[in-house]
């Protein structure tokens, strides 16, 4: 195998792959990146046996081959290189990574030893726009639980494809983010599918241009296909929570405010309640103000006071500043709209203005 590429697109192609390089890799292979050339373009791959991510770049191939570089070393070595165009020569078990006055020579690993990627057979496939599937993930992903093996369904998202429409739901028991968008185009089939979280961010790190987003569901993977890039991930085993049991009936009082004062006054608020078990605060409403305050009992107390576009009835709650402030920036609307049931034992809902298929609900604390 033999080819040239400008430094920069071959730099850019290791960086994309990388974050699926395995780090306990469990045969030498998986902590490489397979090469392959063919034609006019090299195809890289890398796996960590749950994820994984493939791309293509344009090349000048003079040998076509294949060959699993050490992936670590080759990208920082190729951020570092001096010259603009890269020369990649593998044979032998061995690699040389030439540019300008550089040359370096390493083993390589068995291409026999690098896994096949996943084969998909579509049971479910539709197109999004690439700005509503990264909305998708940024404004449920970090609800999902981290690192919950008791429950691994709530470390993922819930996918939910329908021909005409796509729902995200995450929850890790303390809250829950929902996010419906529709496609580009009328989509094939219908299925209800858990995604691991990690998966989801990794594609929200390559998502880019104006193009569309293709998701092809099959038995035990999910294929998201991009331009020249495609990530594929296995599905987590397991039947999610039953979330509509989740969403308040009633849903109480209703109070509007604007997103960045909210967002600003627990911020400010957090320097005390970061220390406060479960980062709590104490909301109160009134006809014009949202009364926000924070009691840390090594440190002292805080008040915040933001105006209401429309107020309530003197409705008290005690909340998580950081579940609150992660749901907050998250999203793009000027107003969100706050339901404060908690007097009646439920759960409260946050509700972005003019953001449709957009909830956020979370359960009050009891201090």
């Amino acid at each position: 195998m033999k080819f040239a590429i400008p430094r920069q697109d071959l730099a850019d192609a290791l960086a994309c792959v990388f974050r699926a390089v395995s780090t306990r890799a469990l045969f030498p292979a998986l902590s490489g990146v397979l090469v392959d050339a063919a034609r006019d373009k090299i195809t890289l791959t890398a796996t960590d046996g749950d994820l994984t991510i493939v791309t293509r770049v344009p090349a000048e191939v003079q040998a076509e081959g294949a060959a699993v570089l050490p992936a670590r070393f080759s990208l920082e070595l190729v951020r570092r290189l001096q010259g603009g165009d890269v020369v990649v020569h593998a044979d032998g078990g061995h690699v040389t990574i030439e540019s300008a006055d550089s040359q370096y020579t390493v083993g390589t690993f068995p291409t026999s030893e690098f896994p096949e990627r996943p084969d998909i057979a579509p049971v479910a496939e539709l197109t999004l726009p690439t700005a509503d599937m990264g909305e998708l993930i940024a404004q449920t992903s970090y609800a999902a639980a981290s690192g919950d093996t008791a429950r691994p369904v709530l470390t993922g998202t819930l996918l939910e494809l329908f021909p005409d429409k796509v729902k995200a739901v995450a929850c890790d028991g303390f809250r829950l983010a929902i996010k419906e968008v529709q496609p580009s185009a009328q989509g094939t089939g219908s299925c209800r599918v858990i995604i691991p979280t990690r998966a989801l961010q990794e594609l929200e790190r390559v998502l880019g241009g104006d193009g569309g987003v293709t998701l092809a569901v099959a038995a035990n993977h999910i294929l998201f296909k991009l331009g020249e890039t495609m990530v594929y991930s296995r599905l987590i085993e397991g039947q999610f929570v039953d979330y509509a049991r989740v969403i308040p009936e009633v849903q109480g009082t209703t109070l509007r405010v604007r997103a960045d004062a909210f967002a600003g006054a627990l911020e400010r608020l957090m320097l005390l309640a970061r220390d406060v078990s479960f980062n709590a605060v104490k909301l109160l409403s009134s006809a014009e103000f949202l009364r926000i305050t924070s009691h840390a009992p090594d440190m002292g107390s805080a008040v915040e006071k933001v105006p209401l576009l429309s107020g309530g009835d003197g409705d008290e709650v005690s909340l998580n500043a950081r579940f609150v402030l992660d749901f907050l920036r998250a999203v793009h609307a000027d107003n969100i709209d706050l339901s404060l049931a908690a007097k009646r034992g439920g759960a409260l809902l946050f509700r972005p203005c003019g953001e449709e298929g957009h909830l956020y609900i979370l359960m009050p604390l009891t201090l």
